[in-house]
């Protein structure tokens, strides 16, 4: 069945894993190779980050824009929560027709009554099919859980070596906690070990100043993690929150194992034991520290082909195109 998809996300001011996710999984729904997909926004035309722009024909998300959407038959996949009410409240006052589907990116606890939500509703990950169960009310029978795929950049190869080199990357901010976790381990990590963290946002003027001053503690600003990662052992993620953290996906596709706090999102992914290593506190992130295998140890080994394999199995971007395939099949199908 050849169909047109719509894509919404509210901002494109700048670069992210959300806006990355989007733009993909667009192209990857686009039946017109030789065209740029539809991309609905909030963000003025002229302020999109121009890599971004390169990567779709941009609309602004207004009701004159969806009309004429609609009567071309396109069906709508927002990507957030703001866009989506918009879109459904047009649809509640007879303004527009037109089938939407939505995607939750993440877990909320505000605005529930604000929020209105289209028949069909994507959860990226268990812990946001649980909150748009138990907070938003959805009867689950509306939500079709869909994990997040990427597209295969290979494995990396394995370091040969004792010391022991850890990346934490990502955006930031207090909600991935980057400034806690270098107070928190200050003087606690152990000779062979490293930690660097990267990427920019709010906070990376603060965290360099606590990392400076920590021997075996680094910044270094923003990386490109597909050229990157093969540099590093393994990948720590240790947030207040997560929908389906992209980073750890990486470690999976690369054959990282990971280090995680036990939040919901993260055990989506990392399976303690078997993929990496699930701590509850800083305290257990230190003692961790103390007993990470080798890389060049067959217990490393082991936990680098069980991550390659939870990729393979779950987070490939062919199994998510063709999830998102059927069930827009199945929207558009509807009476």
């Amino acid at each position: 069945m050849v169909m047109k998809v719509a894509s919404v996300y509210f901002n494109f001011a700048n670069k992210g894993g959300a806006q990355k996710m989007a733009l993909d999984l667009a192209r990857l729904l686009c039946d017109d190779s030789d065209a740029l997909p539809v991309m609905l926004t909030s963000t003025p035309l002229d302020r999109i980050d121009p890599d971004l722009r390169k990567k779709a024909n941009f609309m602004t998300l207004t009701l004159r824009n969806l009309r004429r959407l609609s009567r071309e038959g396109y069906v709508v996949l927002s990507h957030d929560r703001r866009s989506t009410t918009r879109i459904m409240l047009w649809h509640k006052l007879q303004l527009l027709k037109i089938k939407v589907v939505h995607v939750a990116h993440n877990v909320f606890n505000n605005l529930r009554f604000a929020t209105i939500l289209p028949r069909h509703v994507v959860a990226i990950s268990t812990a946001v099919r649980d909150n748009l169960i138990g907070y938003f009310k959805l009867a689950p029978e509306r939500i079709t859980l869909i994990y997040n795929g990427l597209a295969d950049l290979g494995r990396c190869g394995i370091n040969n070596r004792k010391d022991i080199h850890i990346v934490l990357a990502g955006r930031i901010c207090s909600v991935k906690r980057q400034v806690e976790i270098a107070r928190a381990l200050a003087g606690r990590i152990p000779e062979g070990v490293s930690l660097c963290f990267a990427g920019t946002g709010e906070q990376a003027d603060l965290l360099a100043e606590v990392v400076a001053a920590e021997p075996r503690m680094s910044y270094a600003g923003h990386l490109d993690m597909s050229r990157h990662i093969a540099d590093f052992d393994y990948v720590l993620l240790f947030s207040e929150k997560e929908g389906l953290p992209l980073t750890l996906i990486e470690a999976c596709m690369a054959g990282k194992p990971m280090i995680t706090n036990d939040i919901r999102g993260a055990l989506d992914i990392n399976i303690a034991g078997e993929t990496g290593f699930v701590c509850h506190d800083f305290d257990g992130l230190a003692r961790l520290f103390d007993r990470l295998p080798e890389p060049c140890s067959e217990n490393y080994k082991c936990l680098s082909d069980n991550a390659r394999c939870r990729y393979e199995e779950c987070f490939s971007v062919d199994r998510m195109t063709a999830q998102y395939r059927s069930l827009l099949e199945k929207v558009v199908c509807d009476k």
